[in-house]
């Protein structure tokens, strides 16, 4: 259902609700002096008492009984599964008893809500702690969630925007959303014209887009409250398993910690706004990579951004084999590589139903502006995106032979694909350590030394007093490494995702334990190489990674300018020393175009 909107008769001068979406200008704050809060009664602060210390354990401990109701089949069926471990049927491998239990377990967790479908989404990550198979099966859970009622989505974007009425702020407003997450809905709006900022100054460079079409997230009422009664139980299993003897290197009670930032973080939306306007900040001058602009972030329940009309690329990944396979295989990887190297700001959910693909046909002139920008360090000209040719694959998705052909044409007509990320609510930003950690792990994958990284790893994980024969770790570290070694020079025949993935599994065995913001990034270059070899299964990472390192180069160096070398960090410096032998390796492929010069003058495992 559509809401039509009547526009503003009496309203003088009316601010451009849009105005920081095209200036470097903070948002609009609204006033909120119209707004009753009264929380400075005495009746508010005594009612907030007595809910805090009487309704409120009333309401966890309901919430538990729900939750033991619940997950009662998985407890019941623990003693199956063990036994199963120890006397396996013969007609039945025991691997499926234990993965029908995680399906079990899955499905539960489903039925219990959004915090649980969270902890399991969160958990599907965490393959250094939790086993393969039930990662596996957290992973493939899809939240069926119930959207909330549009009278409320209403009171909340009018009490957001200062007690506008919605009539007066959009000139159409789709009553049904467009998704419905565990903690927010999404909507789709036009706003009204005069809420727009002045036209470009020149007509010529008019942009069409973006439009008036905004996105409106709006977080689900009393959902704050759901999770902290959640949280609380978690943590207090989560201490009980911890007492358990061999349980104390997971740290539970941390990582219960840990999750419960991560979703208190997502319940406030300015979180995400803040995020979004960063990753268009680290990307001004990256024409291949766009973010949904935040228009209004005012308060932690309503969040408008742009719309962007493009498509998903799951549809790209299931037609397979299309014309721009390669160069999206390419931005994408380009993309985190950015986002590690050059800004340490990483988008951490990042899979294929958060990217979408979008089109544009650069002129000589854009290119030109764009890079006389970069030099100069002044505003880039605005994407141009065009939306008609959305609209010509929309017309043949479901034919894949006419979607290929369509392509075909597309790219004949100039068209290139640009990278649209969405949902930018996780983010990972690892510390000097976890960054070191990473780079030490890409630097052995590429240089074959397997044995330094495992040892580096066991000293600098959080508990390394409780690591089982580390020894043992970094010799398996070792021979995983240089079986890549004798497979092939160029990388592009070696997958960084099956690499990380073994590693994550030894992790687990020996009881390395990592850092949260580690293992988020190490799951996303999962999931990014994983998408990025579905495009192009010749993708040789090492060489997207020489371009941001020689960027990075490039960055450092003018720093140095201005700092000198002592200011420069151990892991910039490191990260230069990578750009250096990458270049180097580089060059002798293309000279000899053998492996067997590099082996026999020693420039595999080189002293980095």
């Amino acid at each position: 259902m559509l809401l039509g909107a009547t526009a503003l008769a009496d309203e003088e001068e009316p601010r451009p609700l849009l105005a920081a979406a095209y200036s470097d200008e903070p948002p609009i704050e609204f006033d909120y002096s119209g707004v009753d809060v009264r929380t400075d009664s005495l009746i508010y602060r005594a009612g907030q008492r007595i809910h805090a210390l009487l309704i409120e354990p009333i309401m966890t401990g309901w919430r538990f009984l729900q939750l033991v109701v619940i997950f009662l089949p998985c407890v019941l069926t623990i003693p199956v599964l063990v036994c199963t471990r120890a006397h396996p049927p013969a007609s039945t491998p025991k691997e499926s008893w234990h993965v029908w239990w995680y399906n079990l377990l899955a499905r539960q967790m489903e039925l219990a809500g959004p915090s649980f479908i969270k902890l399991a989404q969160w958990a599907a990550t965490r393959v250094d702690i939790f086993p393969t198979e039930l990662c596996h099966s957290l992973g493939r859970l899809h939240a069926n969630n119930r959207p909330h009622a549009f009278a409320y989505t209403r009171k909340a974007i009018e009490q957001a925007t200062g007690g506008r009425t919605l009539e007066s702020l959009f000139e159409w407003f789709d009553e049904t959303p467009v998704g419905v997450g565990a903690i927010a809905q999404v909507y789709r709006a036009r706003l009204h014209a005069h809420l727009l900022p002045p036209p470009a100054a020149s007509p010529s460079e008019t942009v069409s887009y973006p439009s008036n079409m905004v996105a409106i997230k709006v977080v689900h009422p009393g959902i704050g409250k759901k999770i902290a009664r959640d949280l609380r139980i978690m943590h207090a299993f989560a201490w009980l398993i911890d007492t358990l003897p061999g349980m104390k290197w997971l740290s539970l009670p941390d990582e219960v910690c840990v999750f419960g930032e991560m979703m208190n973080s997502q319940l406030d939306l300015r979180n995400e706004a803040n995020n979004l306007e960063r990753f268009k900040h680290g990307f001004r001058y990256c024409y291949t990579v766009a973010f949904p602009r935040p228009i209004f972030h005012g308060t932690s329940d309503v969040l408008i951004e742009e719309y962007i009309y493009a498509l998903p690329m799951r549809q790209f990944l299931a037609a397979n084999g299309t014309v721009y396979d390669k160069i999206m295989s390419g931005i994408g990887i380009d993309a985190f590589l950015h986002m590690l190297i050059l800004d340490n700001f990483i988008h951490a959910d990042l899979h294929p139903g958060n990217i979408f693909v979008r089109f544009a046909r650069p002129t000589l002139r854009d290119m030109i502006k764009r890079i006389w920008s970069s030099l100069t360090l002044s505003t880039p000209p605005p994407h141009r995106p065009d939306p008609s040719v959305i609209a010509r694959l929309e017309a043949v998705k479901s034919d894949e032979a006419a979607w290929k052909e369509e392509l075909k044409a597309l790219f004949s007509e100039g068209y290139r694909p640009r990278l649209v990320f969405l949902d930018a609510g996780l983010i990972a930003e690892l510390n000097d350590k976890n960054r070191r950690n990473f780079i030490d792990l890409f630097k052995a994958i590429v240089t074959f030394d397997g044995y330094t990284a495992g040892r580096l790893m066991v000293e600098r994980c959080r508990t390394p007093d409780l690591v089982v024969e580390p020894e043992v770790f970094a010799l398996k570290m070792q021979k995983l490494i240089m079986q890549l070694r004798d497979m092939t020079f160029s990388l592009g025949k070696v997958s960084i995702g099956d690499i990380l993935m073994d590693v994550l599994q030894m992790v687990r065995e020996h009881h390395v334990r990592l850092e949260g913001d580690f293992a988020n990034v190490v799951l996303s270059t999962l999931i990014l190489e994983g998408i990025g070899r579905q495009l192009d299964p010749s993708l040789d990472i090492a060489s997207v990674a020489l371009a941001a390192l020689r960027d990075f180069g490039r960055q450092q160096a003018g720093k140095r300018v201005f700092t000198g070398l002592r200011e420069m960090g151990a892991t910039d410096e490191l990260f230069l020393k990578m750009w250096l032998w990458l270049e180097a390796k580089e060059w002798v492929t293309i000279t000899w175009d053998g492996r067997e010069v590099i082996r026999d003058s020693d420039l595999y495992m080189p002293e980095i």
